[in-house]
């Protein structure tokens, strides 16, 4: 598996900037967060491989709670209901 190549800070400076205003200028851990993230989804990805490859499974749908960087890149590949909530989350956020 190729790793994947984060930059949340970068993200939500682009598509959420008053969250990052409320952060100030207080240092933030970006790359613990990045490496959360990503092991969050290698997790998701060996998970979602396994139910794949198993026969005793019949059902291979793989159900997940989407965390905010989800919502960021379904909304910027144009899901409609990942459009609404990031709308709701920016409005929620903003100062």
């Amino acid at each position: 598996m190729s790793e994947l190549i984060l930059d949340i800070e970068s993200k939500l400076r682009e598509y959420m900037p008053s969250l990052i205003n409320l952060l100030g200028d207080k240092s933030f851990g970006w790359n613990n967060i990045n490496k959360i993230v990503r092991n969050s989804h290698e997790q998701r990805v060996t998970e979602y491989n396994r139910i794949q490859h198993d026969s005793r499974i019949a059902d291979k749908r793989l159900i997940l709670e989407a965390n905010l960087y989800d919502v960021i890149l379904s909304a910027r590949n144009g899901d409609e209901s990942a459009i609404k909530l990031f709308s709701f989350l920016i409005y929620c956020y903003k100062t």
